[in-house]
C-alpha cells in the first residue's frame, strides 16, 4: 500500500466503500449478494483501519459517517465520539470555518468529483495539525450526491520544515542583498544561477538580464581559461582565488579580484564568487609604483651630483695640499741658505 499513489488509493477506497454500502442493505437484500463480498469487506474494513492516513465520508449535511483508526490516534477522539457529529463543529478551527457548515450542501454539488485541498485540523486537545486532503464525490444507486470521501495526509511537519526553510531562505537573501561587495552564483556549467544588487550595479545589467549569462559572456576572451580553473578548482578544492578581466554590459573592461567556494544551493553544486573592482586599487598602485620609481630616480642623480662634488673637492683638496708641501720646502731651502 505504501507505493500506490494518492489517487489509486482513494479509487480503490472509493470501490471498497461502495462495496460496504452495498453490503448494508437490508437482509433479504443482502442474501442475493455474491458470497464473495463479505470477504471483500473484510478486506476493505481492513484497508480503512491500517492505512496510515486518515480516512473518513460525510453525509450531505457534513456528519461523520467513517473515522478509521489512524485518524482517532491523529485526532485524539474515538470513533464514537465523533460519528454523527458535524464535521466542521469538531475539526475545523472557528477562524477557518464560520460559514462552511451553512452552505456545505452547495459546495458539495458544485464539488468536482475528484479534488484536493489543504487546511488546519483541531484536535480534541486543541492543537493543530495540517493536512492534505484528497476527496471523492460520493453518489447513491440513483446518482445522486450523498456525500463525500476524504483521505487527509498530515504533512505539518512537511510545512513547518518549509516554512523554516522559507525564513532561512529570507533571511539568506537579506544578507545577500545588503553584502556590499558584488555576489554571483554559478552552476557547474558557468551560467549565472543568482546574483546580488551590486553584482547588477557594477556590470550594468538589470536582475533579470544577469540571470542566465554565462561565463563566457562576462569573462574577457583572454581570461577565459582562469574561468575554467576556476570551477576546476572549486569543484576538486571547494576553494578558490585570483585576477581575472571581466566585462560589463557596455564592452568596458572591469579588473577584478575573485574570491570563491563550492557550495550546495537548490540541491546541486554551485559556485560562490565575491568579485571586488580592483581597477582603482590597481591604478593607485600603478600610479604609487610610478612615484616610487620617480624618487628613485630622483635620488639616484641627486647621489650621482654629490659623488660628482665630492670628487672635484677631492682633486681640489690634492692640489691644494700639494700647493702647500711645495711651500714648505722652499722655506726649508730658504732658512738653510741663511744659515739658520
Amino acid at each position: 500500500m505504501k507505493h500506490k499513489t494518492k489517487d489509486q488509493l482513494l479509487k480503490e477506497i472509493y470501490r471498497l466503500n461502495a462495496k460496504i454500502a452495498e453490503l448494508e442493505k437490508s437482509e433479504s437484500e443482502r442474501k442475493l449478494v455474491d458470497p464473495i463480498l463479505p470477504i471483500e469487506k473484510e478486506f476493505s474494513e481492513s484497508l480503512l483501519e491500517t492505512a496510515n492516513t486518515i480516512i473518513l465520508t460525510l453525509d450531505k449535511n457534513a456528519g461523520i459517517t467513517l473515522f478509521n483508526k489512524f485518524a482517532e490516534k491523529l485526532t485524539g477522539y474515538k470513533k464514537d465520539e465523533v460519528l454523527g457529529k458535524n464535521w466542521f463543529d469538531l475539526f475545523i478551527p472557528k477562524r477557518n470555518g464560520l460559514v462552511i457548515p451553512d452552505v456545505f450542501k452547495d459546495v458539495l454539488k458544485e464539488m468536482p468529483e475528484v479534488s484536493s485541498h489543504e487546511n488546519p485540523l483541531l484536535c480534541k486537545n486543541g492543537s493543530e495539525r495540517m493536512i492534505s486532503w484528497e476527496n471523492t464525490v460520493l453518489k447513491d444507486k440513483n446518482g445522486q450526491i450523498s456525500g463525500i470521501l476524504s483521505i487527509g495526509l498530515d504533512i505539518t511537519e512537511r510545512k513547518q520544515a518549509e516554512e523554516e526553510l522559507s525564513m532561512k531562505e529570507s533571511q539568506y537573501r537579506g544578507i545577500f542583498e545588503a553584502s556590499m561587495d558584488t555576489l554571483l552564483i554559478f552552476d557547474l556549467n558557468g551560467v549565472l544561477t543568482e546574483v546580488n544588487t551590486a553584482a547588477c550595479e557594477m556590470y550594468g545589467y538589470s536582475y533579470e538580464e544577469m540571470i542566465g549569462l554565462t561565463g563566457k559572456e562576462i569573462v574577457h576572451p583572454d581570461y577565459q581559461y582562469l574561468f575554467k580553473e576556476f570551477i576546476e578548482k572549486a569543484t576538486a578544492e571547494k576553494i578558490f582565488s585570483g585576477e581575472s578581466v571581466d566585462i560589463r554590459k557596455d564592452g568596458s573592461c572591469l579588473l577584478i579580484e575573485v574570491k570563491g567556494i563550492a557550495f550546495e544551493y537548490k540541491g546541486k553544486p554551485h559556485l560562490l564568487t565575491i568579485i571586488r573592482d580592483i581597477s582603482k586599487r590597481k591604478q593607485a598602485e600603478e600610479e604609487l609604483k610610478k612615484h616610487r620609481d620617480h624618487l628613485e630616480e630622483m635620488v639616484e642623480e641627486r647621489t650621482r651630483e654629490l659623488e660628482e662634488k665630492n670628487k672635484k673637492l677631492d682633486d681640489a683638496m690634492k692640489v691644494f695640499v700639494g700647493r702647500e708641501l711645495t711651500i714648505s720646502d722652499l722655506q726649508k731651502k730658504i732658512s738653510a741658505l741663511q744659515g739658520k
